[in-house]
């Protein structure tokens, strides 16, 4: 069991920013080694005096950003749940913000799920599983999870009812509906690689996405 961390009895003080750094960019450099510490060591294992060693920042800055080591934990466990979430959107806002037709769109959702079925992928996937886990039985990180939960099926919920402004996705489609489908199908493939062998084909499964989607959007 670790030692008990000197720092842990500290309350919140004003953050201490690089000059060149907005507070943004300070909480994400903080949260970044923690997930590197956590990684490392286990949850059991942070302290917050490595955490001001690994981030270049102050136990107060810390404290401002996360409230308490707690809360540190917590905003890793939210990062774990889709680490990938913002370059993922990105590449399908763009996608979708450029189609014209159903075959465009199904080349370019082939050519995204070959690219997030790659090996490297599985250790996100793991991740995810870990967050929803904990969440179980605390919460405050379960709410905290709906509420992200929330945003990214409200941003596929947007693609999805672009897609039908354009014609592209059948009048009657129900965008909810279809916003879980296609999440669920994404993150459902870490049944395969529980099972150890991760023998799911990636060409095989971007043609059967690419299937399901085209049914799906059709309506």
């Amino acid at each position: 069991m670790p030692s008990p961390d000197p720092t842990e009895d500290l309350g919140p003080t004003e953050g201490d920013l690089a000059p060149d750094q907005s507070e943004a960019d300070t909480e994400r450099r903080i949260l970044m080694a923690a997930v590197a510490l956590v990684d490392e060591h286990g949850e059991a294992g942070l302290r917050i005096s490595d955490l001001v060693a690994a981030s270049g920042r102050s136990v107060g800055s810390i404290y401002h950003f996360f409230g308490n080591r707690e809360g540190v934990i917590e905003a890793v466990r939210v990062y774990r749940f889709h680490p990938t979430w913002d370059e993922d959107l990105a590449a399908m806002q763009m996608v979708n913000d450029h189609v014209d037709s159903l075959e465009q769109l199904l080349d370019a959702v082939e050519a995204l799920q070959t690219e997030f079925v790659r090996a490297e992928r599985n250790d996100a996937l793991w991740q995810r599983v870990d967050a929803i886990g904990s969440a179980r039985s605390r919460a405050s990180l379960r709410e905290v999870l709906a509420e992200k939960q929330r945003e990214q099926t409200a941003a596929f919920e947007d693609m999805i009812q672009t897609l039908k402004d354009k014609g592209i996705a059948g009048p009657t489609v129900d965008v909810h509906a279809a916003a879980v489908f296609v999440q669920a199908f994404t993150f459902g493939r870490i049944l395969s690689v529980l099972d150890g062998t991760d023998r799911l084909s990636p060409e095989e499964w971007s043609r059967t996405t690419r299937r399901a989607v085209a049914a799906v959007l059709r309506g």
